[in-house]
């Protein structure tokens, strides 16, 4: 009709199509069409200051931040707003508030929150000005987006009030809450309602935008039905409904795969993405990595490339699922490969998503055993989220709060691992308003081990057993990852307050659990629960079956590191060295704690860390059964100053430990005033410690005090000290072969 592409109706056409295109997903379409356009306006007009020129500089900003280019989207905007400030001699102008609303969306996926906020406050202000009044549709719009740049700055109550404020003047507009963008903003409101814990009213805010949007469009089958669904999804995983969660997504992606006649949409991406988390909050990892690969392929089909957001934040997540299978190598590799995405797509490293990345990095380079290179991503990822989010009450840096405390304590600072969780739970109990939440049960868990390591085995008890009721309610059920994960701790903490019985049942429906979640026992949590069983069976005095668990732990824990050099294969060797040497097989166990030795010394880059102190320990004890006294003078002594200086005293149970072993090196000796005086300052730590001596750890040092006693003819103190480890011993370990002699020794006392 026009004979050229050159001419203004074309250039609008394309426009149009551009708009179109973007609608269906075909963002690469759009974005031709889009540039087309400019490119003729551009020629027509003779200039890039034109309205048609702004308009579409406006449209491909959109179309370029869906690409996930959003430095490009962030630059075609700002040349709008530009040309439109001097086109029209003003920024009060609905064309200028339209362009720094869309700025606001774009400099919020940058992460910069703090100019998102002031280009929609500047928005707002336009509009409330060209219009006269608050009660427009544009208002409510730029309200709505308000909300959620407050929302991710952590400012609730703000947020809250703009998509209210946002909501009542759409009611007022519309005459009737049955509108799209009433919707909308029930959507994003009942995300901030979760967001401040107020589960109940976010799913009746998400299932009120749902009921909207099915009457508005007479179907379910929409786009934003799809993805409040979506939302709704995440209320109830939160809510502990999983399977109610599961289905709003299985919904969720039929409608978007039915509505866009095809999987491959950033819509059907998303809903795969959570159903990867669900999957994996249920136990089912194997489906979880299915839906995230899926997910990766339709990602970089759709966008062309890897370097996308989405893309970024899929591979986190599945670096989280093949962490949870085990499969370290494979997960550090996807969340190295997301960071250098986002870091590259948002332009900087001060972005939220980058901060959660190096927080996941920190837990698998942890899980590898490089303890150094993970404090040093997390503290990262914690310095990122105070800035971004300009406070520390956020669920995201409780989580990093957890994963550092876990890092501290590997690296033997228990006090500051303490701390960490402390401020980790006052975070979590403060945003989700209640006790009763995945992340408090995880907190309260890695806290008991704090604690138990601590010396405090009252206060680990009673953390552990809170932390399994919060974990059995929200799951449903004690068939789970985490509730197994508190079990071998709960029975470490059992063991030694001399509940033998106890720790095996917990140790015992831990493997249970474990091994019918993940489907296999070549996984971490199994090796770690087989090394505490082997503790326990050793201290029921069932040696052979302590040794089978043990070397079966040992063997997974190599197959899943790819290496012995690892710290989690360094802890079960010195309890393996134990009951090799009460096997009588000395060589072995000495052999067995060297290798400990040399693995932890290389892992942790020095002595002065409480695993080398417990495998000195351990060593002392063969070398004395060996008969090198002297040598294993040395390596009690050298345990001792260890764990003092570790635990900043000489009261902790570990200390006690070790004075007990050099006590028994001292009465070999013949030192045996000095052997005695180590044994009555066991027996006063664990006093201090644990309250009572009615465990069987102090029934062994009340033993070896009384033989001494008995050698020096202090009969008396002797016998009453026998009669109480008798008892302890009796009542706690009815089996123990040492009971027989014990007996014996009671009816006739060597004089």
């Amino acid at each position: 009709m026009h004979g050229t592409e050159e001419h203004p109706d074309v250039a609008v056409s394309l426009h149009a199509l551009g708009g179109v295109l973007g609608e269906q997903g075909d963002v690469a379409g759009a974005r031709e069409a889009l540039e087309r356009s400019l490119a003729i306006d551009a020629k027509v007009h003779g200039t890039e200051e034109h309205p048609s020129v702004a308009v579409s500089l406006h449209a491909l900003g959109g179309v370029l931040g869906e690409q996930g280019d959003v430095a490009g989207a962030r630059e075609a905007l700002e040349r709008s707003l530009a040309i439109d400030a001097k086109v029209h001699g003003t920024e009060e102008h609905p064309s200028v508030a339209a362009s720094l609303h869309a700025l606001g969306g774009v400099l919020m996926a940058q992460g910069d929150l703090a100019g998102a906020r002031k280009a929609l406050e500047r928005s707002l202000a336009i509009q409330t000005k060209v219009h006269g009044t608050e009660e427009h549709p544009d208002v409510a719009a730029s309200l709505h987006e308000l909300g959620g740049v407050l929302r991710e700055q952590g400012d609730l109550a703000g947020a809250r009030k703009a998509l209210e404020r946002s909501l009542a003047i759409q009611t007022k507009v519309h005459g009737t809450e049955e509108h799209p963008d009433v919707a909308a903003s029930l959507h994003e409101l009942g995300c901030v309602l979760r967001d401040q814990g107020d589960l109940a009213g976010a799913r009746k805010a998400l299932e009120r935008s749902l009921a909207t949007d099915a009457k508005v469009y007479g179907t379910e089958e929409h786009p934003s039905v799809a993805v409040s669904l979506h939302e709704l999804s995440g209320v109830l995983r939160a809510q502990g409904d999983l399977a109610g969660a599961r289905k709003a997504l299985e919904r969720s992606l039929a409608i978007d795969a039915k509505v866009h006649g095809t999987e491959e949409h950033p819509s059907v991406a998303a809903s795969l993405h959570a159903l990867g988390g669900v999957l994996r909050a249920q136990g089912d990892l194997a489906g979880a990595r299915k839906a995230l690969e899926r997910l990766l392929a339709i990602q970089t089909k759709v966008y062309g490339t890897e370097e996308h957001p989405d893309v970024a934040a899929s591979l986190h997540e599945l670096g989280g699922v093949l962490r949870a299978q085990g499969d370290l190598g494979g997960a550090r590799k996807a969340l190295e490969r997301s960071l250098s995405i986002k870091v590259k797509v948002h332009g900087t490293e001060e972005h939220p998503d980058v901060a959660a990345s190096l927080h996941e990095l920190g837990g698998v380079l942890r899980a590898q055993g490089d303890v150094t290179g993970a404090r040093k991503a997390l503290v990262r990822s914690l310095a990122i989220q105070a800035k971004v989010h300009g406070t520390e009450e956020r669920p995201e840096v409780a989580a990093s709060l957890y994963e550092l405390s876990g890092v501290l304590r590997a690296q033997g600072d228990l006090a500051g691992a303490r701390k960490a969780l402390e401020r980790s739970l006052a975070i979590d109990a403060k945003v989700h308003g209640t006790e009763e939440h995945p992340d408090v049960a995880a907190s309260l868990h890695a806290l008991g081990g704090v604690l138990r390591a601590q010396g405090d085995l009252a206060g680990a008890r009673k953390a552990l057993e809170r932390s399994l009721a919060i974990k059995a309610k929200v799951h449903g059920t004690e068939e789970h990852p985490s509730v197994a994960a508190s079990l071998p701790e709960l029975g470490g903490v059992l063991m030694e307050q001399g509940d033998l019985a106890g720790a095996r049942k917990a140790l015992e429906r831990s493997l249970a659990i474990q091994t019918k979640v993940y489907g296999t026992e070549e996984h971490p949590d199994v090796a770690a629960s087989l090394h505490a069983l082997g503790g326990v069976l050793r201290a029921q005095g069932d040696l052979a079956g302590a040794r089978k668990a043990l070397e079966r732990s040992l063997a997974i824990k190599a197959k899943v590191h790819g290496t012995e050099e690892h710290p989690s294969v360094a802890a079960s060797l010195p309890e393996l060295g134990g009951v090799l040497m009460e096997q009588g097989d000395l060589a072995g166990a000495r052999k067995a704690l060297e290798r400990s030795l040399a693995i932890q010394t290389k892992v942790y880059g020095t002595e002065e860390h409480p695993d080398v102190a417990a495998s000195l320990h351990a060593l002392g004890g063969v070398l004395r059964a060996q008969s090198d006294l002297a040598g294993a003078r040395k390596a009690l002594e050298r345990s001792l100053a260890i764990d003092a200086k570790v635990h900043g005293t000489e009261e902790h149970p570990s200390v006690a430990a070790s004075l007990h072993e050099l006590g028994g090196v001292l009465a070999a000796e013949g030192e045996l005033e000095q052997a005695a005086a180590h044994y009555r300052r066991v027996l006063a730590i664990e006093k201090r410690c644990f309250g009572t001596l009615d465990q069987y750890h102090s029934a062994e040092t009340e033993v070896a005090l009384a033989m001494l006693l008995l050698r020096l003819g202090q009969q008396d103190e002797a016998g009453d000290l026998l009669r109480h480890a008798l008892q302890v011993i009796a009542e706690q370990v009815p089996s123990h072969p040492i009971l027989q002699k014990f007996r014996a020794l009671m009816q006739d006392p060597p004089g």
